[in-house]
C-alpha cells in the first residue's frame, strides 16, 4: 500500500502538481542523523533529499544537479521529489545571483568567493 502511494505522489509531483511533502520515514531520519554525524570516506556524499539520508558507497555513484552541480541524489525519485519540494527555488536563486553578478568574459564571476560559471 505504501509503495503505491509513494509512486502516486511521485507521478503527481513530476506532472507538475504541487503535492505536500510526505513526512520522512523514521528510518530515513535515522539514516540522515547517523551518517551526518559520521565521517564518510573521502569523496563520498549523502543524498541531498531531506527525506532520504542514503550515503554514497562508491565515488560518482550519485546523480548531480545539471544546473548548479551543488546537490547530489541517490536516485531519480529523490532528485524529482527534492526538485519539487526545495531545490527548484534554491537552484533558481543561484541562477539569479549569477545573472546579477559581474561576470567576466572567461566565465569567472568577478567576486572574491571564487565561484566559476561554466559557459
Amino acid at each position: 500500500m505504501e509503495t503505491s502511494w509513494v509512486l502516486g505522489v511521485l507521478y503527481l509531483a513530476i506532472s507538475g502538481c504541487n503535492v505536500p511533502a510526505p513526512e520522512p520515514h523514521p528510518s530515513n531520519r535515522f539514516l540522515t542523523d547517523w551518517f551526518s554525524d559520521k565521517v564518510l570516506a573521502p569523496g563520498l556524499r549523502l543524498c541531498s533529499h531531506a527525506g532520504c539520508g542514503r550515503p554514497e558507497t562508491r565515488k560518482h555513484e550519485f546523480r548531480r544537479c545539471s544546473v548548479c552541480g551543488a546537490v547530489n541524489y541517490c536516485s531519480r525519485a529523490c532528485q524529482a521529489l527534492d526538485w519539487r519540494m526545495r531545490h527548484k527555488m534554491e537552484c533558481r536563486q543561484a541562477e539569479r545571483w549569477v545573472d546579477d553578478g559581474d561576470v567576466e568574459d572567461n566565465g569567472n564571476v568577478n567576486d572574491d568567493d571564487g565561484m566559476v560559471v561554466e559557459s
